[in-house]
């Protein structure tokens, strides 16, 4: 097999040693081996990432079944890959989503359960609203932001990769990723992060509070992440995320993007 020349995205961004430059080490931590098909795969949260950090656990022969899943969220370092594996991987792949549907689920799926709190200094958390949700996040720098909704773009290791899949077609990557060789086992069922059994309601619900969400998943629905958004909402999103947006825009085309903006 010819040897490829890969590209490395931020290794230039800082001149000195690789070791000392966060957008390189934190692209490296999201990149890891699938040794039985010597790929590397950049994983990023709320693309599919649990279902493919236990997938390629289970291809790499540490856990067996569902029953094991847990094991994964001790092991997020395990199978980072390293120097010689990025260089030399014969496959690459990163799963990309469209960006206003990823903040419509991380909204959904960590505040309105409320792992992740919103709070004024010590006081209680505050039911916060997807507007002021988005409010705070788009002040953030991408380097304070928690690693569910930073920018897709900084995960990517590589200046291409050999695939690129989208999140909204995943049943593709399954279909395609198995015919390398590559089992992808659904966990969504196991650990219950999507809102797939829940009905979708459409309707203003930018300014509607994590309790009251939360009341409204309790009876069995939940607001459509379009809902989520406001005109207003969805302009401030689109200029933050700029970088993830041409991106999904130059691999998928415009299609499945919750808003072509």
């Amino acid at each position: 097999m010819t040897a490829r020349n890969r590209k490395v995205r931020y290794a230039k961004t800082m001149m000195g040693d690789v070791a000392n430059n966060p957008a390189f080490k934190f692209s490296r931590g999201h990149s890891l081996s699938i040794y039985p098909i010597d790929a590397v795969f950049t994983y990023i949260p709320k693309n599919a990432c649990s279902t493919m950090r236990y997938s390629i656990a289970v291809a790499n022969g540490y856990i067996e079944d569902l029953s094991q899943i847990e094991w994964m969220h001790f092991n997020n370092y395990t199978f980072i890959a390293t120097l010689k594996e990025l260089a030399t991987a014969s496959y690459t792949f990163v799963v990309l989503r469209c960006p206003f549907r990823r903040l419509a689920s991380v909204y959904m799926d960590k505040f309105v359960s409320q792992e992740f709190k919103a709070r004024d200094g010590d006081k209680p958390p505050l039911p916060i609203s997807f507007a002021e949700f988005v409010n705070l996040i788009v002040a953030q720098r991408n380097e304070e932001m928690n690693q569910h909704w930073r920018p897709q773009v900084d995960f990517l290791f590589y200046e291409e990769y050999d695939e690129y899949f989208s999140m909204e077609e995943f049943g593709k990557a399954g279909r395609d990723l198995e015919q390398r060789g590559f089992v992808v086992h659904d966990t969504r069922s196991a650990i219950g992060h999507d809102t797939s059994e829940y009905k979708k309601i459409e309707g203003a619900f930018s300014r509607l509070s994590t309790d009251d969400i939360a009341s409204m998943r309790a009876a069995g629905q939940v607001p459509s992440h379009k809902s989520l958004f406001t005109d207003e909402l969805v302009s401030k999103v689109a200029a933050r995320y700029r970088a993830d947006l041409d991106l999904y825009r130059h691999c998928f085309g415009p299609a499945n993007l919750l808003f072509d903006a």
